[in-house]
């Protein structure tokens, strides 16, 4: 081990004590910052204090353990979600910044000297997709929003919704655009929960 860094520490100085403290996920990005967000499984709209998200600066993270003086609340950045809105999945970065798929958006973001939302792209959900009383099945998705931590191509972010049925959404990596939406697993029949927990896989 080389370093710790209380992330919810500096969370709880710079955004207050009511938060989500539940650190959920990590990714560098192109530039060498490290990206992280707060969450969980079933992250209710109606239940659950507000996530954030934010990243620690290439420089901090280049001199971390190297007897660097450099002081990191001045390289660690922020940004509060909205009450209820957290993380379930994890993250990706590509050439146009750092992906993170809450259960209410979808954003890219930018580190520049704080965090910059390029875009941000809402998305509807049914919640967890619980099986019915009497239905003959049980159980549920993990996720109350999209179950799949985003995918990237050269020019898209692509993930599912939670709606019934379930879409596949192809978003535009510069601008957050929807380009395509298609159903998917919608062939099952009437009354079968249907929800997705893993990444979507591209090929061709």
């Amino acid at each position: 081990k080389i370093v710790d860094i209380d992330l919810v520490g500096e969370a709880v100085e710079a955004l207050g004590e009511d938060i989500d403290r539940r650190l959920l996920s990590i990714v560098y990005d192109y530039e060498g910052n490290l990206w992280f967000v707060t969450g969980g499984f079933r992250v209710y709209p109606d239940r659950d204090p507000a996530g954030f998200i934010g990243y620690i600066s290439r420089e901090y993270m280049q001199n971390a353990g190297q007897n660097s003086d450099l002081p990191l609340e001045e390289h660690i950045f922020f940004y509060p979600l909205a009450p209820g809105e957290g993380a379930e999945n994890g993250i990706a970065a590509n050439e146009d910044g750092a992906v993170i798929l809450t259960n209410l958006a979808c954003y890219m973001l930018a580190a520049e000297d704080g965090v910059k939302v390029a875009w941000s792209t809402p998305y509807e959900s049914n919640g967890a997709n619980d099986a019915q009383e009497g239905s003959g099945y049980t159980g549920g998705g993990l996720a109350w929003g999209s179950g799949t931590s985003p995918t990237l191509t050269d020019d898209l972010v692509i993930f599912t919704d939670n709606l019934d049925p379930i879409n596949l959404l192809a978003l535009s990596s510069e601008t957050g655009e929807i380009l395509a939406q298609i159903p998917v697993l919608d062939q099952l029949g009437e009354g079968v929960p249907v929800s997705v927990e893993n990444s979507i896989l591209v090929y061709s």
